[in-house]
């Protein structure tokens, strides 16, 4: 099964990332929502991915209150309880940051940016399989990093050093997803992430369209604004058909 596989994928993504070492003056915390998340993360995989995609979406890495609690992209806690109807028990990290805890789907703060993505989308498609049916959604760097007091450090932001070992293993990765799904489409979830995605369109001979859809963090702009421009990405790459409910 195609599902199957992607878990194969990431099993192998993992066993490379797992041998990295980071500068702790910087990262002192790295979640794997992969391995201590993984009964929500195969879940929704098994769930959602069931057949060829035309339309990747991709984000940057885990959120602190949406993947890293859930194991799914973007995934704040009321998607995947109330929407997805995933409901899981979620492991710990190895190691824990005091100030950014895991409590799974008891998590009471809100990833404000997967909140804004699915609501979007569930106000456009109805049910998630009629999103599902055409696309799906993934990160591009599946680690969560952390400063010793917490802080979110994002994969643009590590020490360059650190940032090509992450590119270099998470660049051979999306393009075997990419293979994988046979997507014809690919969305870049702000700008770290589109930028990912064209270095490995640029480098690879696969015929994909790469789109940039600005991300969902309220710290680029008003919900409004988001939804405005959202919707001009989907009108103006005519890709509407791809998110409605055929069979009514």
């Amino acid at each position: 099964m195609l599902s199957d596989k992607l878990l194969t994928l990431d099993e192998q993504l993992c066993q490379q990332i797992n041998l990295l070492e980071f500068d702790s003056e910087k990262v002192e915390y790295v979640y794997n929502p992969l391995e201590y998340a993984y009964n929500g993360y195969s879940q929704f995989v098994k769930k959602y991915l069931d057949t060829s995609k035309h339309i990747l979406f991709v984000g940057m890495n885990p959120g602190p209150y949406g993947m890293c609690q859930t194991g799914i992209p973007f995934g704040d806690v009321n998607t995947v309880q109330n929407w997805f109807e995933i409901n899981v028990e979620v492991n710990r990290p190895r190691r824990e940051c005091p100030e950014r805890p895991v409590l799974g789907l008891e998590c009471k703060r809100v990833e404000q940016s997967g909140k804004r993505l699915w609501e979007y989308f569930r106000k456009k498609c109805g049910l998630p399989e009629h999103f599902f049916r055409n696309a799906f959604i993934l990160n591009y760097c599946p680690l969560g990093f952390f400063d010793a007091n917490g802080k979110n450090i994002t994969p643009n932001n590590l020490k360059v050093a650190n940032k090509r070992k992450i590119q270099q293993i998470c660049d051979q990765y999306m393009l075997h997803v990419l293979q994988l799904l046979e997507c014809k489409i690919v969305v870049g979830i702000g700008r770290y992430a589109q930028e990912r995605m064209d270095n490995i369109l640029k480098t690879s001979n696969l015929d994909v369209q790469l789109l940039y859809m600005k991300h969902p963090s309220p710290l680029a702009g008003t919900t409004d604004q988001w939804i405005e421009d959202t919707n001009k990405l989907i009108q103006e790459n005519n890709l509407n058909s791809y998110f409605i409910n055929k069979h009514v």
